[in-house]
Order: structure tokens, then C-alpha cells, then sequence
């Protein structure tokens, strides 16, 4: 039960972390990707794409078992 706690926990910090970076980036994401689909690993921008199945697709198979913040780029973050 220990394990499964701690495993929820760094998920929570994971999403966490990647969300707050993408906050930070979206001035620059929504000047170059407004309305696309983008992934965020490790505080940084990994791919993007107008498709959203291809794209996580793509970060699945590249990033699997790891939490990546998968969104589209909106006006508003």
C-alpha cells in the first residue's frame, strides 16, 4: 500500500511540475503553436502536433511509464 502511495505521490508532483512549466512557456508556445497540440517532458517542449492521436502516439512510445503534459495551446493556459 506504501508503494502505491508514493508512486501516486510522484505522479501528482510530476503533473505538477510539468504543468507549472508549461505556464511558464506559453507566451512563447501560444506566439509559434496557438491551437496546436504540444508535450512537455522534463520542463521543456518535446514534440507538438496538429493531430493530437499521433502525438500521443509518438510521446508513448518515446516516453513510456514517464508522465508528459499533453495539451493544446489556447489563448488562455
Amino acid at each position: 500500500m506504501l508503494t502505491a502511495r508514493i508512486e501516486e505521490d510522484e505522479a501528482y508532483a510530476a503533473a505538477d511540475r510539468e504543468m507549472a512549466a508549461y505556464i511558464a512557456m506559453h507566451p512563447e508556445l501560444k506566439a509559434k503553436f496557438l491551437g496546436k497540440h504540444v508535450a512537455v517532458h522534463g520542463g521543456q517542449l518535446v514534440d507538438m502536433d496538429d493531430d493530437y492521436e499521433a502525438l500521443y502516439l509518438r510521446i508513448d512510445k518515446k516516453y513510456p511509464s514517464q508522465y508528459v503534459w499533453l495539451t493544446t495551446v489556447r489563448e488562455e493556459p
